[in-house]
């Protein structure tokens, strides 16, 4: 972790936007009390000051001027305050560089300060104005309060060199170390920074009595007898001190092992923290082909590795599947090695697991071009997901509203706007709930105010969620999903018993509710590719037991989904065709441009199911656009005429027109009502075409038409206009 905090942006930090960890402050303090140790700063150099007549002339004013704006700073609003604080935190800098604060071992004393503002005190207060007073004060005191008891206290006669040094000593009380713990405890409320802080006052309150009492003594306040006394007192205290002190590690872990089940969340919360980042779920990887291109009758071979992660270690079982194609035209490859022939599943692998696995396409399977082979994993597999909320006495919520506090700032919470929290995997658990926190809860029913409880199941990844099999919501005992005439939450969950449960969501300060089978048909009725939402209503049973001792209570709400995933990779082969094959005409002008020759596969052509050599089409003549006499089409005419009177209609009543093809067998068109999409295929342009015109709101109507010769050179793209008057 940095000195900022992990995840903390330092630029957001620069400029005041975000809060820095509190190991930043501490840090920074521990670091002036070693240049303490090692250089031994006392603050102003009194003598040197009162001496000087310069540093009066120019000091005397600054301090006046500081005065001037401690009172402004109370007496003004809060709107006018900042600019009051500036000048004040200014002066304090110029008043430590005028008087020698900054000369030596002041160094320190002014930079550290000076980052600790910057870095901490800017994104921690409130505003601006209480960071520059409260940092521009300390700063007062460090540099006036030691130095000033050594020069007051060695003026008096009845001093003590040892009691000027013990009372000045900041290495015993280090004005620094002390704002860095309480205000470290303060923002993040950390039980260690308490502990260091009660070390720290038990350590400076004993120094000073340990030492005050030998001091007192040579002074002649107290007897042998009575000093004896006092210090065999003060050394059994101290032991007792230390000793508890030396507890405190093992008080604190009793303390929270028996926190941790309720107060984070316990195991569950544990299992999901753990897997955030980690990615969980079934990764299909490394595809490789055993050669980069293949021939019509070579066997395709795609290898891959099947690797799962999961949380348990119970096995999952997974089908995987090979093929190429759209639905219409879909062809499967045979996958390898298959551990369960016959049955829905051909792996059972467990967490951390490798398996290689092969698909085959035969020879042939594949017809010559670009295919592109998709290797698919549908597997069952569950997500867990948790999501932290707050509560408080409503009273005491709008008691605080009315004075504009935060509650939340009030106690300390920095996670304002909690985040559902989920294991990583194929699908995203959101949860939410009421967007004011905490939510205000009363025993007066209708005072309180009823928390939602929002679930989203979304999908991660880019495969389908094929069946959501079960979703568990836990809320604690002292709560309850409302209970409609339709059921728990619209009918969608039932109340279920602990026994029920996995042992790893068994918890007896939770109540579980699974969803019910009219939910489960409900969302499954196709797969989900993006998310599906259910919202429930929060009922309170028991607000003491929510609320506890504390003034904000924290809870946690828990869902469990599990369900059937497929997910898959693709890559693409490009098979080639075998020599000495024929290629396949489709249709009837086509000329064939295949040395091998070529096979009529279209009925209405003269030479169905025949072949043809090259330079011929399938309706057996030989193309004269194969040796350059079919020109590129062009000055080819289409007309809409629907009362077949052989003139062009402006207009019609009706999305349903007769084209009239004025071409020849030289050539074949196509159609299209948008230009770029062409239904039908190429056809003769000679005869009559019916089609319909596009239901697109526009008054005229486009009809695109586009001709080639049967070499395939395609002439200009032409249209013909209609102006269509129907409704």
């Amino acid at each position: 972790m940095g000195l900022l905090g992990k995840n903390t942006n330092v630029k957001n930090v620069v400029a005041g936007r975000e809060k820095p960890s509190a190991f930043l402050v501490l840090a920074l303090a521990f670091i002036l009390y070693i240049w303490d140790y090692i250089f031994r700063f006392d603050g102003f150099d009194f003598a040197s000051i009162t001496s000087s007549p310069l540093k009066l002339i120019v000091g005397i004013p600054l301090n006046i001027f500081l005065f001037v704006n401690v009172f402004l700073f109370f007496m003004r609003p809060a709107g006018g305050r900042i600019l009051v604080s500036r000048f004040f935190f200014t002066a304090v800098i110029l008043d430590i560089m005028v008087l020698g604060g900054f000369r030596g071992a002041g160094v320190g004393h002014l930079l550290i300060p000076l980052i600790i503002w910057f870095l901490w005190a800017r994104n921690v207060y409130e505003d601006e104005a209480a960071a520059n007073m409260i940092i521009g004060g300390l700063m007062i005191f460090d540099y006036v309060f030691y130095g000033g008891l050594q020069y007051m206290i060695g003026r008096q006669p009845w001093a003590d060199e040892n009691l000027i040094r013990l009372l000045s000593n900041r290495l015993i009380f280090p004005i620094w170390g002390y704002y860095a713990l309480f205000t470290a405890y303060q923002v993040e409320k950390d039980p260690l920074t308490s502990i260091l802080l009660i070390i720290l006052l038990g350590t400076t309150i004993f120094y000073l009595v340990d030492d005050g009492t030998a001091i007192a003594a040579r002074m002649g306040y107290l007897n042998k007898e009575m000093e004896n006394g006092l210090m065999q007192y003060w050394t059994v205290a101290w032991e007792r001190f230390w000793g508890t002190v030396s507890q405190f590690p093992e008080r604190f872990k009793q303390s929270y092992d028996a926190q941790l089940e309720y107060a984070t969340g316990g195991y569950y919360n544990g299992q999901v923290e753990e897997n955030v980042e980690e990615p969980l779920g079934v990764f299909i990887e490394n595809l490789l082909l055993s050669n980069q291109d293949y021939f019509e009758d070579e066997t395709v071979i795609l290898w891959a590795n099947l690797r799962v992660n999961t949380l348990k270690e119970k096995p999952i079982g997974i089908l995987m599947n090979c093929t190429t194609g759209d639905s219409k035209n879909k062809k499967s490859g045979q996958v390898e090695p298959d551990y369960y022939p016959g049955k829905p599943i051909n792996f059972n692998i467990t967490s951390q697991e490798e398996e290689g696995i092969q698909c085959k396409f035969p020879a042939g399977n594949l017809a010559a071009a670009t295919h592109t082979l998709t290797l698919s994993a549908e597997f069952n597999f569950e997500t867990l997901g948790y999501l932290k909320t707050y509560f408080m006495d409503i009273d005491r919520k709008q008691a605080l509203a009315r004075n504009a506090i935060d509650p939340l700032d009030q106690y300390g919470i920095v996670d304002k706007n909690p985040t559902a929290k989920f294991t990583n995997g194929p699908i995203r658990i959101g949860i939410g709930t009421s967007s004011q926190l905490p939510v205000g809860i009363s025993k007066n029913p209708t005072l309180s105010q009823q928390p939602r409880l929002g679930i989203t199941i979304e999908n991660q990844w880019g495969g389908k969620i094929k069946n959501i099999t079960n979703i568990i919501v836990m809320i604690p005992t002292s709560m309850r999903l409302e209970q409609s005439a339709e059921g728990i939450c619209n009918g969608w969950f039932e109340e279920v018993g602990i026994n029920t449960l996995d042992d790893a969501l068994q918890d007896s300060n939770y109540r579980s509710y699974k969803m019910t089978e009219s939910l489960r048909k409900d969302i499954n009725k196709k797969p989900i590719d993006t998310f599906i939402t259910r919202i429930c209503t929060v009922e309170v049973d028991d607000v003491d037991e929510i609320l506890g001792n504390t003034p904000v209570a924290t809870h946690y709400y828990r869902v469990y989904a599990e369900y059937i995933y497929s997910a898959a990779s693709t890559i693409s082969v490009t098979v080639k065709k075998t020599k000495n094959t024929k290629t396949e005409l489709l249709d009837c002008i086509q000329t064939c441009q295949d040395d091998d020759g070529c096979f009529c596969k279209e009925p209405s052509c003269t030479q169905y199911n025949k072949n043809v050599t090259k330079g011929q089409t399938c309706e057996g003549a030989a193309s004269s656009g194969a040796a350059g006499g079919d020109p590129i089409p062009s000055n080819l005419e289409v007309i809409i005429d629907n009362d077949g009177d052989g003139s062009v209609d402006s207009s019609t009543a009706t999305l349903e027109v007769t084209l009239v093809l004025k071409g020849d067998n030289r050539y074949a068109c196509h159609y299209s009502n948008d230009g770029s999409t062409w239904p039908g295929g190429w056809e003769l342009p000679t005869g009559t075409k019916e089609w319909v015109l596009a239901n697109d709101g526009q008054p005229t109507k486009t009809v695109y038409y586009e001709c080639q010769n049967r070499i395939g050179e395609k002439g200009l793209m032409d249209q013909v206009f209609i102006t269509y008057t129907g409704t």
